[in-house]
């Protein structure tokens, strides 16, 4: 297994790669179904359970290695607001004046999708009918990100308060993470994909495997076939027909995606050989600026669709790659590295978002109102 021992931290190259494969099962999926380069709407957008799985799988990690108590727990959550505060102004300044002057949005609408942003309310909102700008429609999965950030390290602190170990904690995290899934069922379509209710199951089945592996210090050999099947799994999924808001992402994609994420998760921990593929450059540099990545790739898409009416789907594919990939540059470098370059101690996570949409946007309005999901990663 190849690791990153910068600044003082040790990165799995396998992880990083596994958040770039949801990083661009999301992008590619929203330029298919925007643009209308399928003949149907592909469900890329699962890269998001990678994400939240990913992210519970590492945050739980940060937590454990912390003191159980409150301060700790304030100095977390100020750790993950510096991390991830910094791109999403960016994107909430710069993006909503591009979308005011050269994207047809209101002022109003993209003031109120950016408090919605900034105050990590976005899913809560969106799930009540009330979407954002589309250049904030990412920002849902923050929501549920940051529920998990407030809520897993205080009950962590109050469990090893108790005298809860590594071992303990791990079947009361499986079966929290079950309830929460069963009760997600009962919600509506809408309140199922968006909503920190089964989401945060699926943030919890990664800290389960966080915290059973705690239990297990050194790796043993796990049978890269079972990796490779996850692998495939998820890549079948990408390119599935499907739809976020119905019962077949109820029963079978997050479940599926969940378990397949967490086998994979399992390998990139062993280092066995399927998933070392994962740490392959480019996989490895897109996860690195998955965040960044993530946060921007709509809005771009969204201005290059208005302003090139007309123009082939292809080519304007091919500008929203071009933009995507300028306007992710630029916010890694000048928003993302500078907070990484001067944290050496801490370790980050990863994670995702999303958006409801259709098919294509047809206009302004009706765009506004799409129902269906983007996803986002939610870096570290």
């Amino acid at each position: 297994m190849r690791e990153d021992r910068s600044a003082g931290r040790t990165r799995n190259a396998a992880m990083d790669g596994l958040r770039g494969f949801a990083a661009l099962a999301v992008v590619s999926a929203h330029m298919a179904i925007h643009l209308g380069l399928l003949p149907y709407p592909p469900l890329g957008i699962m890269g998001v359970i990678v994400f939240f799985v990913l992210s519970g799988y590492l945050i739980a990690g940060i937590c454990w290695d912390l003191e159980p108590t409150m301060s700790a727990w304030r100095i977390f959550v100020r750790r993950r607001i510096v991390r991830l505060a910094p791109a999403l102004f960016g994107l909430v300044v710069v993006g909503g004046s591009l979308l005011i002057a050269f994207g047809q949005h209101p002022v109003r609408e993209v003031v109120r999708g950016g408090l919605m942003a900034v105050t990590q309310t976005t899913a809560f909102f969106y799930a009540a009918d009330v979407p954002p700008s589309v250049a904030f429609l990412p920002t849902w999965s923050l929501t549920v990100e940051w529920t998990f950030y407030l809520l897993f390290p205080l009950a962590l602190v109050t469990l090893r308060r108790r005298g809860v170990d590594p071992e303990r904690a791990v079947p009361l995290f499986a079966g929290t993470a079950v309830a929460l899934y069963g009760a997600g069922l009962a919600l509506p379509f809408a309140g199922f994909y968006l909503l920190p209710v089964a989401n945060l199951g699926v943030l919890l089945a990664g800290a389960t495997l966080s915290t059973w592996h705690r239990t297990h210090r050194e790796p043993w050999a796990v049978d890269p076939a079972r990796t490779s099947m996850a692998l495939v799994l998820l890549g079948i999924f990408v390119l599935l027909p499907g739809y976020p808001l119905s019962w077949g992402w109820k029963l079978s994609v997050l479940p599926g995606a969940t378990i397949a994420t967490l086998v994979v998760l399992h390998g990139c921990w062993a280092g066995n050989s399927a998933a070392r593929k994962l740490a392959a450059r480019p996989l490895r540099a897109v996860g690195r600026r998955a965040y960044s990545l993530y946060l921007w790739h709509l809005p771009v898409l969204w201005l290059v669709w208005v302003n090139s009416r007309g123009v082939s789907p292809w080519i304007q594919a091919g500008l929203v790659v071009a933009g995507t990939a300028m306007a992710t540059m630029l916010s890694f470098v000048f928003l993302e590295r500078p907070v990484l370059a001067h944290r050496p101690g801490v370790r980050a996570s990863a994670f995702p978002r999303l958006v409801l949409v259709r098919p294509r946007w047809t206009t302004h309005s009706q765009a506004s109102s799409a129902e269906g999901p983007a996803v986002a990663p939610d870096a570290a």
